[in-house]
């Protein structure tokens, strides 16, 4: 009974492996353990397991250190370089997010200011607008915006009033 106990949890463990469920084969293989603790090959494949969590843990962590630091092109290139099997899913999401919408947003908002200090400000008005239609919740370009739209209407009333100006001298 106690053999058949052991080979299920084994069997368990493993499909969990093959799915990439490492807590809860380490789970499985903690149970096995318990009821064979001479079993070498068994602590071996723990230990081994409990390496990789940990190893995932450090990458996780490392990758969201560098998403709450602002580092998202850091956080995607961690990413990139993960193992499949060391991937959180919940963190998946988050850098899909970061790569469809956040990291090109905040380019056409670099691209923006440089437009805006070559003073070229219709193009950074509409490198602006590109990014706030990717990210409607980039604050960096809806403040890029408005200093661009101020600008352009600052310009536009010393004109005005230079024109003025110049009829009444006239």
């Amino acid at each position: 009974e106690i053999r058949k106990e052991l080979q299920v949890r084994l069997k368990t463990a493993e499909d969990y492996l093959q799915r990439g469920m490492l807590v809860e084969a380490s789970r499985e293989f903690r149970m096995a353990l318990s009821i064979d603790p001479e079993n070498e090959p068994i602590r071996e494949q723990l230990k081994e397991l409990e390496r990789r969590l940990a190893t995932k843990r450090s990458v996780v962590n490392d990758i969201r250190t560098a998403i709450a630091s602002l580092q998202f092109e850091n956080a995607l290139q961690l990413w990139d370089r993960t193992p499949q099997d060391l991937r959180d899913e919940a963190l998946a999401r988050q850098i899909e997010h970061l790569r469809t919408v956040v990291v090109p947003s905040l380019k056409l908002c670099e691209k923006g200011e440089q437009y805006e200090e070559q003073g070229r400000l219709e193009e950074a008005q509409a490198s602006f607008q590109d990014a706030l239609q990717l990210d409607g919740n980039c604050e960096r370009a809806r403040q890029g915006l408005a200093d661009a739209d101020r600008k352009i209407h600052r310009i536009e009333v010393m004109l005005k009033e230079g024109y003025e100006h110049s009829l009444k001298q006239d």
